[in-house]
């Protein structure tokens, strides 16, 4: 009697299938945990950023920029490889409590996160929001009121 040694081509097919199936459902999960990830992570680079701006404004009274101005917080705010994060003075046609305020705002970077959507935005009132045509900003949901 003969002993067989290894697998049948059948036994390698279902190991492929079982294997291929589970690819498939776990990749999309993947994609989202990254996704949240990086939202995640650009927030902490914004509040890092508004601190050095609140530090700035205590000492300055101030969130505007002077000629020769070396230690304005703005020119040199700590960045994102997924976002693009840029600082504009508040002003009465922007989404922002006061004129004198500030607004951070997080654009996707299309080289390295051309997939997401979500802008986020950080005001001086404390106040970080996100938005998207396409897509939920997961981390940046409203909470429903019941």
């Amino acid at each position: 009697m003969k002993h067989q040694q290894g697998f049948t081509l059948i036994e390698l097919l279902i190991v492929v299938v079982i294997a291929a199936i589970l690819a498939i459902i776990a990749y999309p999960s993947y994609q989202n945990y990254i996704r949240q990830t990086r939202l995640a992570a650009v927030r902490t680079q914004m509040l890092h950023n508004a601190q050095q701006l609140e530090r700035y404004y205590t000492q300055k009274r101030t969130f505007k920029d002077f000629p020769g101005n070396k230690d304005f917080p703005a020119k040199n705010l700590q960045q994102n490889q997924y976002f693009n994060i840029s600082f504009s003075e508040g002003t009465a046609s922007m989404p922002n409590p006061s004129d004198s305020g500030y607004i951070l705002k997080a654009e996707p970077n299309k080289e390295t996160n051309a997939n997401e959507t979500c802008t986020v935005y950080y005001n001086d009132s404390g106040i970080i929001w996100a938005n998207s045509d396409k897509q939920n900003c997961p981390g940046y949901e409203i909470p429903k009121s019941e």
